[in-house]
């Protein structure tokens, strides 16, 4: 295992409260066991990908803050949550928390997999999100047991 994937911490927390609507940063937020973020449109039910019962695998999506940077640094402004992920993260590798469970501040999680960008991503902004995502599209994660993550809580594989 890497030394990015034995730990980091949250650097932002965001949310959709329903499909197409501009993301929210939250300084703190609660994760429903089996369910997603309190408020946010997967864990209502709404969200472009939904179904009829929530996907473990979509309660809870991340990405690298130093992802998120690269792409800025090429001029697409995916920051503030504009890359529609709930978690962005810092000093973690993310790729390497497929199959593995860890905790967020007092929630457990366990990821399920990758979280490549989509042509949703790449209708919003008007870019090539897959090729500047590549590999670095962040995770998709069941909240295995729920709680309080808050911006700034320690990632602990």
């Amino acid at each position: 295992m890497s030394d990015k994937a034995r730990g980091g911490h949250v650097a932002g927390i965001y949310l959709v409260d329903q499909e197409g609507a501009e993301p929210h940063a939250q300084k703190s937020v609660k994760a429903v066991t089996g369910a997603g973020l309190a408020g946010d449109r997967y864990e209502k039910l709404q969200g472009t990908f939904s179904k009829k019962e929530i996907d473990p695998g979509q309660h809870i999506t991340l990405i690298e803050s130093e992802a998120v940077a690269r792409v800025i640094a090429d001029g697409v402004d995916i920051g503030e949550g504009r890359h529609r992920r709930n978690l962005e993260t810092t000093g973690v590798r993310l790729n390497d928390l497929v199959g593995k469970t860890f905790q967020v501040g007092e929630v457990t999680l366990h990821g399920h997999r990758l979280c490549h960008p989509c042509a949703y991503l790449a209708k919003v902004t008007g870019e090539d999100m897959i090729t500047l995502l590549k590999d670095a599209g962040g995770l998709r994660a069941e909240i295995v047991s729920g709680g309080e993550i808050c911006v700034g809580d320690s990632i602990v594989i």
